[in-house]
């Protein structure tokens, strides 16, 4: 509805109040067989910032909802920014700061809290998309699921190729935490908030007796522990084929209809007219927009050329 696509839409310079959805469902595409399905699952993200969790928390989203399952993702940086606000220096994220690490520790526990509820409404797998990177917050973690007869299994991204992180690092300068900032300000801090973590950050091993799948930089390597079940199989069968190139993360898609055509003037549908007065306009101002996009990625080092898709060449006719 129009207010969940208000309240998705990325802050912006124009628009800094507008946040992130706390947490999102995905349509599913087809009926699941039920007798394949034994336990609910919760997919627990675990990794440093700018290592592809929230991309990887969504494909896999859309995968299991185009299986046939329902899926929720839960999306902790989004449930603090509402709950707690978007300007928060690098400090906040410090484990040090015992103020600030108690206060975003009540923040997981909310988003927990309605990860659980979506399961008593009928949900079937949730993904729990946050950093996690301590053993004992895992450990509290999987205690409060697994009391409510939920499986857990763990998904962590490890990641230290440069050109993944970098093109992580570029979609993160977007988020409404650094809305209205320098860029160079906003990539100083977002390195110094990955630096807190990255002191308690403890990986995922087989002594923590837990079900888990590691993506190594960004699917070169998966290693998997302890997974069992249909979902579960499904889950690693998908992420086993999981490829994360820099150019995916940060490159745009446009998706535009054609102007308006003289049967489309006319109320008929189908067809294969020419462009009304209106639709040559709009074929005019597309272009325009385009070289203008085409244009700006060419004299930044930090995106690439777009690829027109085909749709768009019956449409740049006047380019």
């Amino acid at each position: 509805n129009s207010e969940l696509l208000a309240r998705s839409k990325m802050a912006s310079p124009s628009n800094p109040e507008i946040l992130l959805p706390q947490s999102f469902s995905f349509e599913t595409c087809s009926t699941v067989p039920h007798h394949h399905v034994d336990q609910k699952l919760a997919l627990i993200m675990v990794g440093l910032p700018a290592r592809g969790k929230t991309y990887t928390a969504r494909r896999l989203g859309r995968y299991l909802s185009w299986l046939g399952f329902p899926v929720r993702v839960f999306n902790v940086s989004n449930y603090r920014r509402k709950h707690i606000g978007t300007k928060q220096a690098h400090t906040f994220f410090d484990e040090s700061n015992a103020e600030a690490s108690a206060k975003r520790w009540k923040v997981a526990m909310s988003a927990l809290d309605d990860l659980i509820k979506y399961y008593a409404d009928g949900g079937l797998v949730s993904i729990y998309d946050a950093t996690n990177v301590t053993r004992e917050k895992r450990a509290r973690i999987k205690s409060l699921l697994e009391k409510e007869n939920i499986k857990v299994m763990f998904v962590e991204s490890i990641c230290e190729t440069p050109e993944i992180i970098e093109a992580h690092m570029q979609a993160s300068k977007s988020l409404p935490d650094y809305v209205q900032m320098d860029p160079n300000i906003a990539q100083s801090d977002f390195l110094l908030r990955i630096e807190h973590y990255r002191k308690v950050y403890q990986m995922l091993t087989k002594e923590e007796g837990v079900s888990f799948i590691q993506i190594i930089d960004s699917g070169e390597q998966v290693v998997m522990h302890r997974v069992g079940g249909y979902l579960e199989a499904r889950v690693a069968h998908f992420i086993i084929n999981l490829r994360i190139e820099p150019r995916e993360i940060y490159r745009p898609y446009y998706v535009t209809r054609h102007g308006q055509s003289i049967f489309n003037l006319g109320g008929r549908i189908g067809g294969d007219s020419g462009l009304y007065e209106t639709g040559q306009l709009f074929s005019h101002r597309l272009a325009e927009f385009m070289v203008q996009q085409q244009q700006q990625q060419q004299h930044s080092s930090d995106t690439v050329p777009l690829n027109y898709p085909r749709v768009f060449m019956n449409n740049l006719s006047f380019v």
